[in-house]
């Protein structure tokens, strides 16, 4: 059995949750326009639409389960700003992103409001935005640079790391 939930991100309650049902799951069933999109894609809009999340300029942080380039658009379309790590595989990511990188090097592709963007520390980070520019941060601990949108992040998705949940959620 899978959950999804959404979650408020500074305290970890839930917003709303949905339970995977098996192959005729249908996360996202009063939007006929929307069905090809693919599972995470329903997933997500179905969730913020049903908890009434759209248009209200809210941010949602997701992992890269549900993180897509077209899932980004739409929500920009829909005055929602979203921030994600991503899979490089997915359908629209830059094939830019997709070249190794030395340690602390960064790579950003814009398109439009999207940003994608690619980091190196110890291990590579792929992320895409709606609500960043290619702008890198200093770190007050530990002075390393990085990309301002894994700091915001790192910071947003910290309900996920107080919760030992086994399963898939969005913060917003």
């Amino acid at each position: 059995m899978k959950l999804h939930q959404v979650c408020e991100s500074q305290s970890g309650y839930v917003i709303g949750f949905d339970i995977y049902t098996g192959k005729d799951y249908d996360p996202n069933p009063d939007n006929d326009d929307l069905r090809n999109q693919g599972q995470c894609f329903n997933i997500v809009h179905g969730l913020l639409s049903q908890n009434e999340l759209l248009n209200k300029g809210h941010a949602i942080y997701m992992d890269n389960y549900y993180s897509s380039p077209t899932l980004y658009h739409t929500l920009h379309a829909a005055n929602t700003m979203a921030c994600g790590t991503v899979r490089l595989n997915r359908r629209g990511v830059p094939q830019a992103l997709k070249m190794k990188l030395k340690m602390g090097e960064v790579i950003c592709r814009q398109h439009g409001s999207l940003l994608a963007l690619k980091w190196r520390d110890k291990r590579e980070v792929s992320m895409l935005s709606t609500m960043h520019h290619g702008t890198v941060s200093m770190s007050t601990k530990t002075k390393i640079i990085k990309p301002t949108c894994i700091f915001d992040y790192n910071a947003n998705m910290v309900s996920r790391n107080k919760h030992n949940f086994s399963y898939s959620h969005l913060c917003y």
